[in-house]
């Protein structure tokens, strides 16, 4: 536990510092290879049921549920829930959510140039 604990937190400055999530994916694989290898999980469990397919899933439409019903009412009750949770997800870098990280200039306009204005000559 301590040393997912670590990972975990490493993985969080890597983030921070460079800005990018894929230490997580090879962190989490050796993690999983770890556990696996010293037995901490009995492999019986990852031989997969339609029981516990069933409850894997049931499990997971009961948390994304749960977690859209409690947020909703969390940021009636509380506004400050709902810029903190913004503010999060910027700093985490949120596909459609967090400001891009560069914004380029906008050009400036040039006036229109008067139509025959020179070439009439008059």
């Amino acid at each position: 536990m301590a040393l997912a604990v670590l990972a975990g937190v490493s993985c969080f400055a890597v983030l921070a510092y460079l800005g990018t999530w894929t230490p997580f994916a090879f962190v989490g694989v050796l993690l999983v290879a770890l556990t696996l290898r010293s037995s901490a999980v009995p492999m019986a469990q990852f031989q997969p049921t339609v029981r516990r397919l069933l409850i894997g899933v049931g499990a997971g439409v009961f948390m994304v549920l749960l977690a859209h019903l409690a947020y909703g009412w969390l940021s009636a009750v509380f506004p400050a829930v709902r810029s903190g949770t913004f503010e999060l997800l910027s700093l985490l870098d949120v596909a459609g959510v967090s400001p891009p990280l560069y914004i380029p200039a906008r050009p400036t306009p040039t006036p229109p140039r008067a139509a025959h204005s020179q070439t009439q000559g008059t």
